[in-house]
Parts: structure tokens; sequence; C-alpha cells
């Protein structure tokens, strides 16, 4: 069987050619047509039509949610979809809301709603769409919210619709490990490096075995790979198959992250940065294995039988 996985970001096309924004941070992405311009006022990005005026904006933020339970995250934004949190917040923001349509979406690993309504801005008619995110990935809640003038709308409607359902954030693997087992990277080097470019400006936040922190990457570090490709890869595909332990409550620790790194720390070919950093690209990638599990519902005695196999398969 081939090994598969999801796009690491879930794309849609957009009828015109496409500019693409993507947030300091690497959260998250959306596209936007390429003759719209973008201007950034502080954490926010809005994109408007290159018209001169005001006949149409969106604007982005993504804001961090307090830290919490993963499961008691995506139960709470399932009751807030389900009773229309969202939809009572805006309408209570605004009295002028009229024709409120509502819809249940899903982008990437996310729980989402999009609303549609009129309004009233500086005395005429408004359309508007606003999208709201829960990413079980990053922990982030993002949204989209896109307004123009009623006259306006038709022409801006396609685009809006567009960037708005082009929001992309990382797609969790653990749907693919049930199916095709964890070594998915295998053929999606794309993958890997997505990781490792989320994790390695954040290096001096890792710890060593002392407790001290790992030093900064001087710019001669910085110019060459932190770890040969491949051995990032086995790095990550171990961290998803410690993903998949947990999610079925499997000694992950002892039976595929501790001999793991027993084994790279025996090669004597790493230094302490360096096996800091696998450590630190294992446990990304075991968490957005395990959180994607969330979606999935309790692991089933066959995938629990799959993945106890694999891992005595490593002894």
């Amino acid at each position: 069987m081939t090994f598969r996985l999801a796009l690491l970001l879930l794309l849609f096309a957009l009828p015109v050619q496409a500019a693409e924004y993507t947030n300091p941070q690497q959260i998250y992405s959306f596209t936007y047509p390429d003759d719209w311009q973008k201007q950034m006022q502080g954490t926010m990005v809005l994109v408007t039509p290159n018209t001169g005026d005001d006949t149409a904006v969106c604007f982005s933020r993504a804001e961090s949610t307090p830290p919490a339970k993963d499961d008691d995250i995506v139960k709470l934004m399932d009751v807030v979809v389900e009773k229309d949190i969202f939809a009572k917040a805006i309408q209570a923001a605004d009295k002028n809301i009229t024709n409120l349509q509502k819809e249940k979406i899903t982008l990437g690993n996310t729980i989402a709603q999009r609303l549609v309504y009129d309004s009233v801005k500086d005395g005429r008619a408004t359309k508007n769409a606003a999208l709201f995110t829960y990413s079980t990935v990053s922990g982030h809640t993002i949204d989209i919210t896109c307004l123009a003038y009623a006259e306006n709308w038709p022409a801006y409607t396609q685009a809006i619709d567009a960037m708005q359902k082009s929001l992309a954030i990382a797609a969790n693997p653990l749907p693919f490990a049930i199916k095709d087992g964890p070594d998915l990277v295998r053929d999606k080097p794309e993958v890997v490096t997505k990781y490792i470019e989320m994790l390695r400006p954040n290096i001096s936040k890792l710890r060593l075995p002392d407790g001290s922190f790992v030093s900064p990457e001087t710019p001669q570090e910085l110019a060459q790979p932190i770890l040969p490709l491949e051995d990032a890869r086995r790095t990550v595909s171990r961290g998803i198959l410690s993903g998949m332990a947990m999610h079925c409550g499997l000694d992950w620790q002892n039976a595929s992250f501790t001999p793991f790194m027993a084994q790279e720390r025996a090669r004597s070919k790493w230094s302490e940065k360096q096996l800091a950093f696998m450590g630190a690209l294992h446990g990304i990638a075991q968490q957005n294995t395990a959180q994607g599990a969330l979606q999935l519902g309790p692991c089933d005695a066959d995938f629990q039988a799959k993945t106890q196999q694999i891992l005595q398969g490593l002894q």
C-alpha cells in the first residue's frame, strides 16, 4: 500500500490570478485576487480592491486561545456553532442585521462557521460575510470578515467566497495514519520542511538535558540545514506514530519516543542542540497527530491493534 498524506495546506483555487497572505507565525494563510492590495494594521491584515475607494474590504487576524484541554475547546466550539453564539454576538453588536444566513463548514483541521448577512454602514446598505474558525492544530481562533456596499457586493461575491474558503491551516495526518500507517511523509518532503520552518525560529525556547535553554542559532548555523532532510523525516514519522499511540492510550513514551531518542544519541553524530530540535520536531508531529483524533472519536480496537503491532515491530 502506498503512503498518502493530505496536503499540509488545503487550498482552493480562485477563478483569477491570486496572491497569498501567510501570517508571520505561519499559522494560517489565504489567497486573494492579485489585483487587490494588502496592508497591515498591527496584527491585522486588510485586503481591498485596487479601486481607490471603499467599495469592499476584508480583514483577518489570528488570536491565541487560552490554554485548555483540546477536547474541551472542540466541544465548546461545537456548542458555539450549534447554539448560534457567533450569530447572536454579531446581532447584539449590530442591531441593523437582517437576512442572516449560517453555514457550518470544515477547513483543514478546524471547526468553522460562516455567516452572511445584510446591514447598514454610514446610512448605506451593506452585505457582509464573516468566517470564524478554531484550529485544533495550532490552538488559534482565526477570522476573515468581508464587507461591501450592497450595490458593489455582486462584483465581489466570487472573490470573497473564494478568499474565505481558501483559509489554509495545517491538516492533520491522523486520518491517513489510520489507513496507511505512520510513515506518511516518505514522499512528502514539503511537510517535513514546513514543520522545520515552524519550529526553527523558536529553537532558543528549547531546553537541554541540564535544564538550560538552547543557544540562538548563529548566522552560520542558520545558513545550513539543522538536520539532514532524511533524518528529519524519520523524526516526524516517529512523532506521528507516537501521536497514534497517545490517541489509543498506549505507552508512547517508553515504546516510541524514549527508545528513538536513545538510538539517536547513541549515534554520537548529533550536537545537543540538534538532539533538542529532534525531540521538539517529534513533539510537534505527535501533538498534531493526537489532536486530530478529537474529530474522529475514540480509538477503536482495530486501530489500537494496528498501532500496537507497529510499536512492537520497533523492538
